[in-house]
């Protein structure tokens, strides 16, 4: 579902400024990382059955985001897939690197039709982000979840709130 919706968002950001892209990435980091925070309600620790529906909304819309504002969607992939899935968060991890690569791939398309990608810095982008991934990779496996969880949604948040100071100046 995410890669049908990936280059309509793509194509639509083109008509939004880079500000308002960074703004509106931040507020959703934010409330994502809010979300990661709060857990699911309800009082169940336990797995429960997938909410299909709720999870193709979820795909459009990370797919429909992914190609908007141009990121993985790892941040909102993790929590659909905990939340909405029921996914242990060390499943959902794992699971959401595919993810985000074929909605990657979808938005990139979108994006490529638009103009030009820096290809050198892509590429050096790409080989330290697969470094740290292979790091993380290892370092979640030692970490409880609940942990992980929190520290996911803190980092989130954090990033969201420094993007929001960055890009919320008199224009």
């Amino acid at each position: 579902a995410g890669m049908v919706a990936a280059p309509f968002g793509a194509e639509a950001s083109h008509a939004v400024s880079h500000r308002v892209l960074l703004l509106l990435f931040a507020a959703l980091m934010i409330v994502v990382g809010g979300l990661m925070l709060r857990g699911r309600r309800g009082g169940s620790s336990g797995p429960r059955p997938p909410r299909r529906l709720a999870i193709l909304g979820a795909g459009l819309g990370v797919g429909a985001l992914t190609g908007f504002l141009g990121v993985g969607g790892g941040f909102l992939i993790v929590p659909a897939l905990t939340l909405l899935a029921g996914l242990p968060i060390h499943t959902a991890v794992g699971t959401s690197l595919l993810v985000i690569a074929l909605n990657a791939g979808a938005g990139l398309a979108g994006h490529l039709r638009q103009g030009e990608i820096p290809l050198g810095l892509t590429a050096a982008f790409t080989a330290v982000s697969l470094l740290g991934a292979s790091i993380g990779g290892r370092l979640s496996t030692r970490v409880e979840p609940t942990r992980l969880r929190r520290a996911f949604a803190v980092f989130v948040i954090l990033i969201g709130l420094a993007l929001l100071a960055a890009n919320v100046r008199p224009a």
